[in-house]
């Protein structure tokens, strides 16, 4: 899913409701007025906090940096193959097209 809203829109928000958060009764209430005047949701915007609290090391969790890091390492190349015997029609090995269903294998190429 792409990004909606960028970086400087992310970090506006969250200043403004760290600057505001006494002008309410809870942070939620910021939270809610802030979003609200933004154009986003709540829930957004609560999540972003939560994970800047996490990347500034207030709150434990898996920062941003350590999460790209972790997924870069992962993504690999992957494509999805028929297995052996899966041609077309009931000939052949009997592994696809007869009685059995097609067997399809995920190959994965790490990168590193």
């Amino acid at each position: 899913m792409p990004n909606r809203y960028d970086a400087n829109t992310r970090a506006k928000a969250i200043r403004l409701v760290r600057e505001h958060q006494g002008d309410y009764p809870t942070e939620y209430a910021a939270i809610t007025a802030v979003a609200g005047r933004l154009g986003m949701t709540p829930e957004t915007l609560r999540k972003w906090i939560r994970q800047a609290e996490i990347d500034e090391g207030k709150a434990p969790g898996t920062s941003t940096a350590e999460s790209a890091r972790d997924s870069s390492k992962s993504s690999g190349v992957f494509s999805l193959v028929r297995g052996p015997g899966a041609g077309r029609g009931g000939g052949g090995s009997g592994r696809c097209g007869g009685f059995l269903p097609c067997t399809w294998l995920l190959l994965v190429s790490g990168r590193g």
